[in-house]
């Protein structure tokens, strides 16, 4: 299953490789997003840190509940959320956990 914004546009082989990442995550993976390139890289500073708006790692959400930045990453990663709108979705897990009011999903992002 995937979502992807109406503004969304893919490289011509990204289906291609989000696919082919598919077939090489772990089964628990939930899901995987498209790398958004055209939006500043994950950048953190002192400060940020300070007030818990962000880390030096990227695609995690902080004790404070704010997420930090997964666009334009320089490799694939690990993350515990994915954008909304530029995602593909393991729909066996997503219906097996329906009626949870949260859901702890494996999640990657690929750079496509």
């Amino acid at each position: 299953m995937a979502t992807l914004d109406d503004d969304i546009i893919l490289e011509p082989d990204a289906i291609e490789k989000i696919l082919n990442f598919w077939n090489q995550v772990e089964p628990e993976t939930a899901g995987i997003g498209f790398n958004i390139t055209n939006m500043e890289a994950h950048r953190s500073n002192f400060w940020k840190i300070l007030f818990y708006l962000s880390s030096k790692r990227p695609g995690i959400v902080l004790k404070s509940g704010f997420p930090t930045s997964i666009m334009n990453v320089r490799e694939n990663i690990k993350t515990e959320w994915l954008n909304g709108g530029a995602t593909t979705w393991r729909q066996d897990i997503l219906i097996a956990n329906i009626h949870k009011k949260v859901l702890m999903l494996n999640g990657h992002l690929a750079r496509t």
